[in-house]
C-alpha cells in the first residue's frame, strides 16, 4: 500500500482521497447537527452531498450519483419542511 499527500493507493489504484474523507466528515457532521435539531445541519449535509458529487465524477464512480443526487434534493426538501413547521409552531 502506497500513500501520497492526496491519495492512498492499494494495488496501484486510488482507494481513498482527501476529498472522500472530507465529504464523509462533512456529511456526518451535518447529520449529527440535524439530530440535535440544528437547521445548519441541512446546509452542511448539502455541502457534503456536493462534495460526494465531486468525488463521484473525479473517481468515475457514477453509481454513487444514484444515491447522492436524490439525497441532495431530500436535504433541500427537508430543510424547507422543517422551516415551514417552525413557522406553524411559532404561530401557536
Amino acid at each position: 500500500m502506497e500513500t501520497t499527500n492526496k491519495t492512498i493507493k492499494c494495488a496501484g489504484k486510488e482507494t481513498i482521497t482527501l476529498t472522500d474523507i472530507l465529504a464523509g466528515i462533512i456529511e456526518l457532521t451535518g447529520s449529527w447537527l440535524v439530530g440535535n435539531k440544528r437547521k445548519i445541519g441541512f446546509a452542511i449535509n448539502i455541502l457534503g452531498n456536493i462534495a460526494w458529487i465531486i468525488v463521484a465524477f473525479k473517481m468515475k464512480v457514477y453509481g454513487l450519483l444514484i444515491v447522492v443526487i436524490p439525497a441532495l434534493f431530500i436535504n433541500i426538501r427537508n430543510y424547507f419542511k422543517w422551516k415551514e413547521e417552525e413557522k406553524v409552531e411559532s404561530f401557536w
